[in-house]
């Protein structure tokens, strides 16, 4: 499943990264990826639908909302994240316990991601 923010420019970044990824999955539109949102918010909400499920989910959503998203989610305050996030960043992680914890997976910038073929990405990702 991926989601994207009701802004186009997040369901085009969406569509780019699921073709050159080589991706199959449903795209929705949902609200809480916007800059302002809440991560606490949108992770309690993602947990709960998807948390007891093998399902992948992919967010595509916007800044700062999703540096805040993955400082909540590796535990590190906004100031400790290790990450740049630059416009077109993907960032993977594994839920643990049921996502009371998660593990950073992978770590994309889109200089990266452009330079990848769709054989060469794992279809694992989303």
């Amino acid at each position: 499943v991926i989601f994207h923010s009701v802004l186009s420019r997040s369901k085009e970044t969406a569509e780019r990264v699921m073709a050159s990824m080589g991706l199959d999955g449903i795209l929705t539109e949902r609200e809480g990826l916007e800059p302002g949102d809440s991560p606490d918010d949108l992770l309690a909400d993602i947990i709960a639908e998807f948390g007891k499920t093998e399902h992948k989910v992919m967010l595509v959503g916007h800044d700062p909302f999703i540096s805040d998203l993955a400082s909540l989610m590796i535990g590190r305050s906004k100031a400790a994240l290790p990450i740049k996030f630059t416009t077109g960043t993907l960032l993977g992680a594994d839920g643990v316990a049921g996502g009371s914890s998660w593990a950073l997976r992978f770590y994309i910038t889109s200089k990266h991601l452009e330079r990848l073929a769709p054989r060469q990405v794992s279809k694992n990702v989303a």
